[in-house]
């Protein structure tokens, strides 16, 4: 039974089956100025067909470069399917020489409705695993975000401190020319202090002279 529920599951293909082969074609277009065409080393067209049999005849489809991954996985699906539904024939008759068909029946419809339970609890884990793959791509974005807003303000901080950094070095440049015309303004207060002194003394010999 178990054997019979594990065939009957891998029959299910959301994706779809097809029948037939993929081949790859090469080909010459006729075009006389094409590269298909020269003598020396010619370069044919490629590309991809389905080769697959109709009422008795071989027919082919051309496939688009971007759906041959999913025709692959297609053609593929159609071959496993084949492969279990031969397996699963086996197994059935093998159960009808032991038990009977009434018999070997009522286990297969168990092995179905059991098939049939996985595969909703795999829907449905699947159903989850999409919503928690989508909630994991908001997270990303939004640490992404905040990323770039952790970064915009660091480069601001470093702008800020850069700024303050140079505010300081012209605060104590200015302070420095500051105290350098303090000490020039005291010298010069001396200086004229000096003067008066001498220019006094000049005015009160002058007076002395004049007396004389």
């Amino acid at each position: 039974m178990k054997k019979i529920t594990k065939i009957i599951e891998s029959l299910n293909f959301p994706s779809g089956v097809m029948a037939g082969n993929v081949v790859e074609v090469s080909t010459r277009c006729g075009n006389a100025n094409c590269k298909c065409m020269r003598n020396k080393n010619p370069e044919k067209h490629k590309f991809n067909q389905l080769s697959y049999s109709n009422a008795g005849k071989t027919k082919t489809l051309y496939i688009k470069r971007k759906d041959l991954p999913l025709v692959t996985e297609l053609t593929n699906n159609y071959k496993n399917m084949r492969k279990a539904s031969l397996a699963l024939g086996d197994e059935f008759v093998k159960l009808v020489k032991e038990k009977g068909v009434s018999e070997a029946s009522k286990v297969f419809k168990k092995s179905f409705n059991k098939a049939n339970s996985h595969n909703k609890e795999n829907k449905k884990l699947e159903k989850d695993l999409k919503v928690a793959q989508k909630s994991l791509c908001k997270l990303k974005e939004k640490s992404k975000n905040q990323s770039n807003q952790l970064n915009s303000l660091n480069r601001k901080l470093s702008d800020t401190k850069e700024s303050r950094d140079n505010w300081k070095e012209k605060s104590n440049i200015f302070r420095d020319k500051m105290d350098t015309i303090a000490i020039e303004k005291k010298q010069l207060e001396k200086d004229n202090k000096k003067n008066k002194r001498v220019q006094e003394k000049l005015e009160l010999e002058n007076q002395l002279l004049k007396k004389k």
